[in-house]
């Protein structure tokens, strides 16, 4: 998203982006709109949640933005403006609570309920996660804006024959598969669809499941066995992940 702003006709319309720890090191981020705050801990305490419910309210709250944007679910309690803008992406911590480890449930769904109340606008990626916000938060649907995702501009065919086969060989790819890219949770239900998999790859074994991503499932689904197992009955090896 910042990518897309350092290249857009922005007129004179300023930025102001602020770090936990550090600047990353990439090239649009030296665009002259953008002015970058680190919010460093004075106590050297390394905690996202000091930064995001202390830190990062005040300092965002004395520069005195137009509009203020939180990507992330939450709009800290401490924040009172109301020129916030909040993307909530789903509303699984409220719809299935047993998910969720306490630690995450608690915060996610606190945060997420004020800025559904407090939030300017909230972003949803779809109309399903809108109607979610409506029906949860009781939100009037004018404030919740519906805005698609998309693709970053890298993602594209690789042409460079050779770097496929390389690649191919270093993950021992064929040439069906599928691909599942993203953290493991519960909702998404990974391990359904390995099981539903085991059943195709008896009909045709020329198919391949890539999964990349952490096993966050809570309660455990214990996906690395699930995998060992299938890999076991089909005679694959069990290591492919």
């Amino acid at each position: 998203l910042v990518k897309e702003w350092s290249q857009m006709d922005t007129g004179d319309d300023q930025f102001i982006l602020y770090f936990q720890r550090e600047v990353p090191d990439f090239d649009f981020l030296s665009n002259k709109k953008f002015t970058k705050k680190v919010l460093r801990n004075p106590l050297k305490i390394n905690s996202f949640s000091l930064y995001y419910n202390v830190h990062l309210p005040f300092t965002s709250q004395r520069d005195k933005p137009d509009v203020c944007f939180f990507p992330f679910y939450m709009l800290p309690h401490t924040y009172v403006m109301r020129n916030a803008v909040v993307t909530i992406h789903d509303l699984a911590f409220v719809a299935h609570p047993e998910w969720f480890s306490l630690r995450h449930r608690v915060p996610l769904a606190f945060l997420s309920r004020y800025a559904a109340k407090r939030a300017k606008y909230i972003i949803t990626p779809s109309k399903f996660s809108k109607n979610e916000v409506k029906k949860h938060f009781k939100t009037p649907s004018e404030r919740v804006k519906v805005t698609y995702l998309a693709p970053d501009s890298i993602f594209s065919a690789e042409k460079d024959e050779d770097r496929v086969n390389s690649t191919k060989r270093k993950f021992r790819l064929k040439n069906r598969y599928f691909l599942s890219v993203g953290t493991i949770f519960n909702r998404r239900f990974v391990d359904r669809v390995l099981h539903a998999f085991s059943g195709l790859v008896k009909e045709d074994p020329d198919w391949q499941f890539l999964i990349s991503g952490r096993d966050l499932t809570n309660p455990s689904l214990h996906i690395d066995h699930v995998i060992r197992e299938i890999n076991k009955h089909a005679g694959r090896e069990a290591d492919s992940k």
